[in-house]
């Protein structure tokens, strides 16, 4: 039996694809396979928002309260501009970096929301901000001072 069109276009687009993420340097298929977590728990916290345990919280839950606060939307935006990166990289954009760089301020600033309702202590959240920040500088270092990435991103998009 033949594939229909449709199926046809779909394998076709979908070896592109892996072709393109075959190509990436290792670091940056990390980083791109890596801006999916955020989506996947955004999805878990939407769908488990009736309160269904996912994380551990002060209150034993991750439901309503995550949504009401300003952590859920943080996380979302955050999610979708990670989620937006790693497209952007797949897609050889000279963009695709600059908004990784922008998700990871972007969870610089929604930490402490998400702290809020997690209930992180302030030492760990420190720390964990202390991290973050090193980790965006030497992540804009690799994106903008490593040869493979450059090759990568002037490539012709195929």
């Amino acid at each position: 039996m033949r594939p229909t069109p449709a199926a046809r276009t779909l394998m076709d687009n979908a070896q592109r694809i892996r072709a393109i993420f075959l190509a990436m340097p290792n670091l940056l298929k990390l980083v791109s396979a890596a801006a999916v977590g955020p989506v996947l728990f955004i999805l878990i916290a939407l769908i488990s928002s009736g309160g269904t345990p996912i994380l551990p919280l002060r209150g034993g839950t991750l439901g309503i309260e995550f949504w009401t606060s300003s952590a859920g939307v943080a996380a979302l935006s955050v999610s979708s501009l990670f989620c937006a990166s790693s497209v952007l990289m797949l897609k050889r954009s000279r963009v695709g970096p600059v908004a990784y760089i922008l998700a990871l301020i972007g969870m610089c600033a929604a930490l402490p929301a998400l702290g809020e309702i997690v209930g992180i202590r302030t030492t760990a959240l420190i720390f964990l901000l202390v991290v973050n920040i090193i980790w965006t500088v030497v992540l804009s270092l690799y994106f903008y001072l490593s040869p493979a990435v450059r090759n990568y991103l002037n490539k012709p998009r195929s």
